[in-house]
């Protein structure tokens, strides 16, 4: 008896979809891998809107962060709302040049159709992060961070004065030395240390073939302290999680908790599911998933790559043992919910009038249905025709 209820509540929709779960988060991390040389693999983030400040170069009210994948060098960028994908790609590349990879959010300055082609003729990689998943860009997120704290700390209350604060914040974190590499950004980059806030009276000048052996060699011992890091935090952070078993043809609910709900839906009564729909790719394994998604959703411009975090399996009703349960409805985000969701009409047992169909739903379950019940819908019709008749059958 337990086993046949445990088995009925995991393939039931309803549960499937308005029940939170309490397992452990799907989904391994995995660490992105560093770059050998600087400013080859950066991510860049807005933060803002912000109050308007400032400064001799003009007004502000937004900041660009990038960040370097393989120096945790850290660039702040005073921009404004109005900047277009032109303006952000100037700013960028006109420092330390033209990266071959870039990690952004998904914002929709990012998504526009002129940085998207401007980048795939300069041959740089665009990768955005996973739809509401921000550990992807781990890297901006922890900059952010810091920056929020250090402004905070700066400014005072004087929220307008922000803008005056942030070179020296910039290097500050930059200049400071790194318990995971030993070195400060600032040398990883230029191979030396910044200048001290008092001058020293002597200083010595090392050759041009130390100078470089240097700067090599702790490039080097950084990336391999990078790596060691990353590892560690990863084997820490799966302590936590579980993998990921989707595999391409599941059928899967989505975390309804990040989208745009409908007006005068209340988000505490919204299914924390909605679905199932179909996985079509694995982007990477056991972590992020594309799912087929329906033109309503896609409307609502939400990308149809989902963190494995953000999905639940869907477990198909075993008609033998639980017959005549319902399973006509795909839970959904819309005003009406949507009472039919027949696949298709599989075959027929019985004659005339009493003659019941099974039926393959959307959701990959079948069941038994009787003539009187489906009669209505265009599969049926279309079963029907298939048979050589327009007609019930006899």
């Amino acid at each position: 008896m337990v086993p046949d209820t445990k088995e009925y509540c995991q393939s039931c929709v309803t549960c499937a979809t308005a029940k939170t779960t309490t397992q452990s988060k799907l989904g391994l991390l995995t660490p992105l891998k560093r770059p050998a040389v600087p400013w080859e693999r950066i991510s860049i983030d807005f933060v803002g809107p912000l109050p308007e400040s400032e400064n001799l170069l003009g007004k502000w009210d937004m900041m660009l962060v990038a960040v370097d994948y393989a120096t945790s060098m850290v660039r702040i960028i005073p921009t404004r709302q109005t900047f277009r994908a032109k303006e952000v790609a100037e700013l960028i590349y006109k420092i330390h040049g033209i990266p071959k990879v870039i990690v952004s959010d998904r914002d929709s300055l990012f998504t526009s159709t002129f940085w998207s082609e401007s980048n795939r003729l300069m041959g740089v990689q665009t990768r955005m992060s996973s739809a509401y998943h921000p550990e992807t860009d781990g890297a901006t997120e922890r900059a952010n961070k810091t920056i929020g704290s250090m402004l905070r700390q700066c400014i005072k209350g004087r929220q307008s004065d922000w803008v005056r604060y942030l070179a020296g914040i910039e290097y500050a974190m930059n200049s400071s030395v790194s318990e995971t590499t030993g070195y400060s950004p600032f040398y990883l980059n230029y191979g030396r240390v910044p200048p001290p806030m008092v001058w020293e009276t002597e200083n010595e000048y090392a050759g041009v073939r130390m100078f470089l052996l240097r700067q090599r060699e702790a490039l080097m011992r950084a990336h391999d302290a990078i790596i060691g890091a990353r590892v560690r935090q990863t084997e820490q952070a799966n302590k936590h999680r579980k993998l990921a078993e989707f595999k391409v043809g599941d059928l899967v609910y989505l975390s309804s908790k990040n989208m745009r709900l409908p007006a005068r839906f209340s988000r505490k009564l919204t299914p924390k599911y909605i679905g199932p729909h179909r996985i079509v790719q694995e982007i990477t394994e056991g972590t992020t998933y594309k799912v087929e998604l329906p033109k309503e959703l896609g409307a609502r411009g939400i990308n149809p790559v989902f963190h494995a975090s953000l999905l639940r399996i869907h477990v198909p009703n075993d008609d033998r043992k639980f017959p005549g349960r319902s399973a006509e409805q795909i839970v959904a985000l819309d005003k009406e919910p949507k009472e039919w969701a027949v696949d298709k009409i599989i075959t027929h047992a019985g004659k005339g009038r009493d003659a019941e169909f099974q039926i393959l739903w959307k959701s990959g379950d079948r069941s038994w249905e009787s003539f009187e019940r489906i009669r209505h819908l265009e599969a049926m019709d279309a079963y029907l025709e298939a048979q050589g008749s327009a007609m019930l059958p006899n």
